[in-house]
């Protein structure tokens, strides 16, 4: 989603808009907070008794909602604050990707009559591809070391609900003093990692050179 959402906002920043500069800007905001700030605003707002959106649903006349206290929706929660803060780091290096596309492809689409969605399609995805590949890989590794939102946020509950593998390792760790036990986590949890990085890797750097071909 995180991808789908940058690259849209990415295409659409292309275009010749008034003010696209500026929105270039806004659009950074959430990743130039911190995770800790933000999921310190983010828990203001979604405080079920004094957060602001759980203040205008019951000026609505409707029930508010346990953002932070419910299993399934702090859960929800979380993964909505981390969508916030790194959908803008998706839209700039897909806008820095776009920007640097060469345009011969697409004067020579045009001539052809290709239609908008076969340009994006056949054009603008497919040299896009290595770029793509990049930004998933990282996002995907850095979804793998989230623990700030959640420690600020729900700090792990409601009871192990929102506890992710980083998180858990550093509670056995540095709360509970299981020093032995959290590093051999931690080892254990880099080699997978690792192994599991290296595999997918390979696998996109194959079908990218197949593209190629």
């Amino acid at each position: 989603l995180e991808y789908v959402i940058g690259l849209s906002l990415a295409l659409i920043l292309t275009v010749e808009l008034r003010g696209r500069r500026a929105f270039r800007v806004i659009f950074l905001v959430p990743m130039m907070v911190t995770a800790v700030i933000m999921a310190l605003v983010w828990r203001t707002i979604l405080h079920e008794s004094i957060g602001p959106i759980n203040d205008i649903l019951i000026r609505l006349s409707l029930p508010g909602i346990p953002w932070l206290s419910d299993n399934t929706i702090a859960l929800i929660s979380i993964i909505l604050v981390d969508f916030w803060q790194w959908t803008p780091f998706m839209f700039i290096i897909l806008l820095a990707g776009l920007l640097s596309l060469p345009q011969d492809p697409y004067e020579a689409a045009v001539i052809d009559g290709a239609s908008s969605w076969q340009i994006f399609r056949y054009i603008t995805f497919e040299l896009l591809y290595p770029v793509s590949v990049a930004v998933l890989l990282i996002r995907t590794i850095e979804a793998f070391k989230i623990m700030g939102t959640i420690f600020v946020l729900t700090s792990g509950g409601p009871g192990t609900s929102t506890e992710t593998s980083s998180y858990y390792i550093w509670i056995r760790g540095l709360k509970e003093f299981q020093l032995g036990y959290s590093s051999a986590m931690a080892f254990t949890y880099l080699i997978i990692l690792t192994i599991g990085l290296i595999i997918f890797s390979k696998l996109l750097r194959k079908r990218i050179s197949t593209r190629e071909r």
